[in-house]
């Protein structure tokens, strides 16, 4: 924050307002990644009729992975080091995501756990919704170690995505 002495310097005022911007749109877009999360793992579990111990475990990797998302994503926003950084919120994203698909895998293959409504079109197009977060953040890495690094907003695309593919599966 600057000091009185600093106030009749208005560069640095715009500097310190345009940095809090700045944090501020960073930690709406996390929060705005694990609302999406939240949503997947809601619609697994909107679909599930029963749960088993693998399924259980499942949930509870995802919940720890889930965890440390605003962690991760604060470090990525303060510094300007891919390694170790930016490439533990990618990972962490990869782990959330592909935890996810394996859960719905897993409830999907033992139709047994599913709700019998789940039709093979919804079942595909889900699962598809939650492999668009770890590939995305698969191109986060190497965008990240090629030096061409955009922060969380690389992740504006599977958003988008995201809601196209949510609109399109009307069959249940």
């Amino acid at each position: 924050l600057p000091t009185a002495e600093d106030a009749a310097n208005v560069r640095e005022i715009a500097e310190y307002l345009v940095r809090v911007c700045f944090d501020g749109f960073h930690f709406m877009f996390t929060f705005i990644i694990l609302a999406v999360f939240y949503l997947l793992a809601f619609e697994i579990m909107r679909n599930i009729r029963l749960v088993d111990r693998e399924f259980v475990y499942l949930e509870f990797l995802f919940l720890l992975a889930i965890v440390f998302v605003p962690l991760t994503s604060l470090l990525m926003s303060v510094t300007d080091l891919v390694f170790p950084y930016a490439l533990a919120f990618h990972v962490n994203i990869i782990l959330c995501g592909t935890v996810l698909a394996i859960q719905w895998w897993h409830a999907n293959d033992n139709r047994r756990l599913t709700c019998p409504e789940v039709t093979g079109r919804f079942a595909k197009n889900f699962y598809v919704r939650m492999l668009i977060f770890p590939l995305t953040a698969i191109i986060g890495i190497f965008l990240d170690t090629g030096n061409l690094s955009q922060g969380n907003f690389l992740y504006l695309f599977p958003l988008i995505a995201f809601i196209w593919l949510s609109r399109e599966n009307k069959d249940f």
